[in-house]
């Protein structure tokens, strides 16, 4: 039996119904970056992204942490969120913000993008 060539990388997954039964090692496999989507209430949820898989062995140079923090920043006051959802925490490699439930998909989507770019233009070895 012919194996089936997978078309698309799956970009992220949802804690409460995972895409695959193990994202992290599908991730490690693949070298992309882990992000995930939690939900927090109703309304909100929160989107973490882990590079070690796709960091295996190197580490980053350049400052991702204050370009991610600058675009959470935008998307925040543009869409006037309340100041108690304003929830960004971690640092280059790991970290989480909290948004709309409706823009989750679309957010996770272009940040799995921009993760993977950052990565293949700053990754050094160790």
């Amino acid at each position: 039996m012919e194996k089936i060539k997978e078309t698309k990388l799956i970009e992220f997954s949802f804690r409460d119904n995972p895409a695959i039964e193990n994202y992290w090692d599908y991730c490690v496999q693949r070298k992309i970056p882990y992000i995930e989507i939690v939900p927090i209430d109703e309304d909100f949820v929160n989107i973490s992204y882990d590079l070690l898989p796709s960091l295996p062995f190197e580490k980053l140079q350049g400052n991702l942490l204050e370009a991610i923090s600058k675009i959470y920043e935008s998307y925040h006051d543009f869409y006037k969120l309340p100041r108690d959802k304003f929830n960004f925490a971690g640092g280059d490699v790991a970290s989480g913000a909290t948004v709309r439930k409706e823009h989750s998909e679309t957010i996770a989507s272009q940040l799995f993008g921009y993760l993977s770019d950052f990565v293949s233009i700053n990754k050094v070895s160790i």
